[in-house]
């Protein structure tokens, strides 16, 4: 009993706790601070520092300032959803170096800027669905090297271009941009992200689609481009696709 105490003060000494928060539940290094009875506007201090899922849903916060990965070490999934974050600043998720999944739909966000992801070194799924995104700045996904699942439908978003993607590697495998404002594809909008298998365009007012807007894209099996704008597709639309198309 004297040996669990005393480890107890060692972990508390240097900012730790394996307590569970009041008002939350925990479970298999699984913490719950969704209770529709105690909003929280910020994380608490005292979050288990061995939690691996995070679920803080359905609350009041606006901002992550209260985020201190540095007391969850071993953090993998991260839930955020349907809450009025607004914006998120780059030192926000520093020390979040074993995040798997970032899931903040459902939230106020109106931009990406560079440097908001800094320290999401092991991010492979990023939920961003269900904002009000209107713009993302020219390396916003910076160093993102492993991300698979990058989902930003439902949002504003008027353009995309090839810049994009600056700094991003050919992991990513899905990219979900339906129901935007998009109305345009430039060429090479894809070039810095060839490895994609599923592209998701559908519900946007796409118009015009350039010539070699999918170049590179050999390894896309789904393509989805219904509900948008345009009048014709030519042979021309998909240059620079081989034969691994399944569906359109």
């Amino acid at each position: 009993m004297l040996r669990h105490q005393h480890f107890l003060w060692f972990l508390s000494m240097w900012g730790y706790s394996l307590c569970c928060p009041s008002s939350c539940t925990c479970s298999n290094r699984r913490v719950y601070c969704n209770n529709p009875q105690q909003m929280f506007d910020s994380i608490p201090t005292d979050i288990p520092s061995n939690t691996l899922y995070l679920h803080f849903d359905n609350q009041l916060l606006r901002n992550l300032s209260s985020l201190n990965c540095n007391q969850l070490p071993d953090l993998q999934d991260l839930y955020l959803e349907s809450n009025q974050i607004e914006v998120i600043n780059d030192s926000d998720f520093l020390g979040c170096s074993s995040l798997n999944r970032l899931i903040i739909r459902n939230n106020l966000l109106t931009e990406i800027r560079n440097g908001t992801f800094n320290g999401l070194t092991s991010l492979q799924g990023l939920y961003l669905s269900n904002n009000k995104i209107s713009e993302i700045e020219t390396g916003a996904f910076m160093n993102l090297a492993g991300l698979n699942n990058l989902y930003l439908d439902h949002n504003l978003m008027t353009e995309m271009t090839n810049r994009t993607f600056v700094g991003m590697t050919g992991n990513l495998r899905t990219l979900s941009l339906s129901f935007n404002e998009l109305s345009h594809l430039e060429d090479g909008a894809f070039l810095r992200i060839s490895g994609l298998n599923n592209l998701y365009l559908s519900n946007n007012k796409i118009s015009e689609i350039e010539t070699g807007a999918f170049m590179n894209l050999a390894g896309l099996n789904n393509l989805y481009l219904d509900h948008n704008l345009m009048t014709e597709m030519t042979n021309r639309t998909f240059v620079g696709m081989t034969g691994n198309l399944r569906s359109l």
